[in-house]
């Protein structure tokens, strides 16, 4: 069983809750188990396999889905996405904002970054 104390426990409670699911964690006060964190007897809705999760990376990485469709179908916080898409060695994906711009604002963003 996964041990760690109640400090680290508070500090990494979004990283816990995607490691839950392999086991209950024992949390420590002053050396002590105080407390378990246990994985819901409930099926999740969000649980995946990890090649599923691989795949919904892979195509938010390669800009073909968006982090609101990764949220929705794991659960997952945009902290704990950004942790798997590094432990992958995946990159963020190069989103051009510039076609959700109304006309003023792509003229105000061409006069500033587009050199002519």
């Amino acid at each position: 069983m996964k041990t760690i104390s109640a400090t680290d426990a508070k500090n990494k409670f979004g990283q816990l809750m995607s490691v839950i699911s392999a086991g209950p964690i024992a949390i420590t006060k002053n050396g002590k188990i105080a407390a378990y964190l246990t994985p819901s007897q409930i099926e999740d809705e969000h649980s995946m396999s990890v090649e599923q999760l691989d795949e919904l990376l892979n195509s938010y990485a390669s800009g073909n889905i968006t982090r609101r469709n990764i949220e929705e179908a794991t659960g997952l916080w945009f902290s704990d996405i950004l942790e798997e898409l590094g432990r992958r060695g995946l990159q963020l994906p190069k989103v051009d904002t510039r076609i959700h711009y109304n006309d003023k604002q792509l003229m105000l963003f061409n006069t500033i970054f587009i050199k002519k």
